[in-house]
């Protein structure tokens, strides 16, 4: 059984802290992970699929509060695997929200030395496919219409902002 993106949002959840599926729905509902998913639907079979699993557990509890869950020690190593997965020019091209989520949760890795890999790997597939970017504009711009190259400038600009911003992230927690 593959783990899911929503998986391993709620992975990044309760590696923060244990929470009731509810909360869980409720950090989904109130936050950009809303953009993943926040319904029941999703949810609940996500948390169920990963107790198989064995990448949460219910806590016991003695109140009459809902079941709260945890993540576990297999559960915690599989994020920290999927946070500093190297980045690939695919990830920087079709799954920015993904590495984006990643960068979320990377305080739940410890290691200074695989965390900045992680980040170095991003910075570098970032570099290269700019590059990639910027070859493809001086060699097919004059053949855009436009209004196609105008939006064409607009993502390679993004593209560019990006990397100065991950240019900062890397800084930011080498100094850390």
């Amino acid at each position: 059984m593959t783990i899911t993106q929503v998986d391993y949002c709620i992975l990044g959840v309760l590696a923060q802290e244990d929470m009731t599926g509810y909360e869980i729905r409720m950090v989904f509902e109130k936050t950009a992970l809303g953009n993943f998913s926040s319904s029941p639907g999703s949810i609940y079979p996500a948390l169920k699929r990963m107790l198989r699993l064995k990448l949460v557990a219910k806590l016991k509890t003695t109140s009459n509060r809902s079941e709260q869950y945890t993540i576990t020690d297999k559960g915690m190593t599989a994020l920290r695997e999927w946070i500093l997965k190297p980045v690939t020019r695919n990830d920087v091209a079709k799954n920015h929200d993904q590495l984006l989520l990643r960068i979320a949760f990377i305080e739940s890795t410890d290691s200074k030395k695989l965390r900045d890999k992680f980040l170095s790997s991003y910075i570098t597939a970032l570099q290269e496919y700019i590059v990639e970017l910027e070859e493809y504009h001086e060699r097919e711009s004059s053949h855009l219409p436009t209004g196609g190259r105008l939006a064409f400038e607009h993502g390679l600009e993004a593209f560019r902002s990006t990397l100065k911003w991950m240019e900062k992230v890397r800084s930011t927690y080498q100094s850390k």
